[in-house]
């Protein structure tokens, strides 16, 4: 499963008794939900999720489904199942940017764009903005303030649910602002 910000739903008792196709039709089911890969060995209990709680988040979880005979003449059973929600690539629609201008005369501020999650987003890792001027490799130190064309992009660390990533938000110019030339009335004297 990849991460979808949704819990999984737990298989009903009426689908694990047809799958087995059990023979106690009033054979109860228990399921619960451990964190972990606890497929094998005992189930350790401080992992136990809540009795109605599912998985939601990335990570690996045990599903344990336990049939439980209503009459005795069955032997009860049980079976492990790993399930791993995996972490996914960040999309632009988890999170809010300032708007930005396409275009700024220079005036020897600093430009900034801020960026921040939406509410209710779990799991998304530390936010940033970067600036990349045209033509370059590498990413400037702070913000922009001098005329040139900038790539600005968003640097996502790792989270509980989302892979690292760097996401694009756009470009901006600061044109160069025009040298004002002021003519002086100068006498010239000819000897």
């Amino acid at each position: 499963y990849d991460y979808n910000a949704n819990n999984i739903a737990s298989p009903t008792d009426e689908q694990i008794i047809r799958d087995n196709q059990r023979d106690d039709p009033n054979a109860t089911v228990r399921i619960a939900w451990y964190r972990g890969d606890q497929t094998s060995g005992e189930l350790d209990e401080s992992e136990k999720l809540g009795n109605t709680e599912t998985p939601k988040n990335a990570g690996a979880y045990t599903l344990v489904v336990t049939v439980i005979s209503a009459t005795g003449n069955y032997e009860d059973s049980s079976v492990r199942k790993l399930v791993t929600i995996n972490k996914i690539k960040p999309t632009k629609d988890l999170y809010n940017t300032t708007s930005f201008d396409d275009s700024y005369e220079f005036d020897g501020r600093e430009k900034e764009v801020t960026i921040q999650p939406n509410g209710g987003v779990e799991g998304l890792g530390e936010l940033s903005v970067r600036y990349r001027k045209s033509g370059s490799s590498n990413y400037i130190d702070g913000k922009p303030k001098d005329a040139g064309t900038y790539e600005v992009v968003a640097v996502i660390a790792e989270g509980d649910n989302y892979l690292a990533s760097t996401v694009p938000l756009g470009t901006f110019t600061i044109t160069p602002k025009p040298l004002a030339v002021h003519m002086f009335q100068l006498d010239v004297t000819q000897y």
